[in-house]
């Protein structure tokens, strides 16, 4: 299972093909990203709009988005949603993998032998600890220790 911090990020990178980012936080989706959504897209070009609907669909928000609609999308954000499916139906670590190839996740360093691992926050590079093994439990500990941090560069 995937930590809510590990799709957030994927949600994070896929728009940030197309410079949207701004519509997904750490925390999951804003509340543009949500007017869009209930908008049908809105101002938003076709491929837009597809790769907003799969970021939904990769966050566990049916939108009935249809496969058929990925080919909407360009080559690139083709591939790059193709090569997140791929990370997402490996699992956690093939997740972290795929997020530390896109720069949204620094290289995890072994904090000791006890299965501790550090990542370091992507706005404010304070470190984070968190169990290193990849179960549901650990998923959840990792997800809770992320979203404990309060970054004072997000706080406005």
């Amino acid at each position: 299972m995937m930590s809510e911090s590990q799709t957030n990020a994927i949600c994070r990178v896929l728009l940030q093909s197309l410079r949207m980012e701004r519509l997904w936080g750490a925390q999951g989706p804003t509340d543009e990203a949500r007017e869009l959504l209930e908008e049908d897209g809105g101002h938003l070009s076709s491929g837009e709009r597809t790769l907003l609907l799969c970021c939904w669909e990769i966050a566990d928000f049916a939108t009935r988005l249809p496969v058929s609609g990925l080919f909407l999308l360009d080559g690139e954000r083709l591939a790059l949603v193709g090569s997140a499916l791929t990370a997402l139906g490996r699992g956690p670590k093939a997740v972290d993998d795929w997020l530390r190839a896109h720069g949204q996740l620094p290289a995890a360093r072994a904090a000791s032998d006890a299965g501790v691992v550090e990542y370091v926050c992507h706005h404010c590079e304070a470190v984070i600890i968190a169990a290193a093994a990849y179960n549901d439990d650990d998923a959840n500990r990792i997800d809770a220790a992320v979203k404990a941090h309060v970054c004072p560069a997000r706080v406005a």
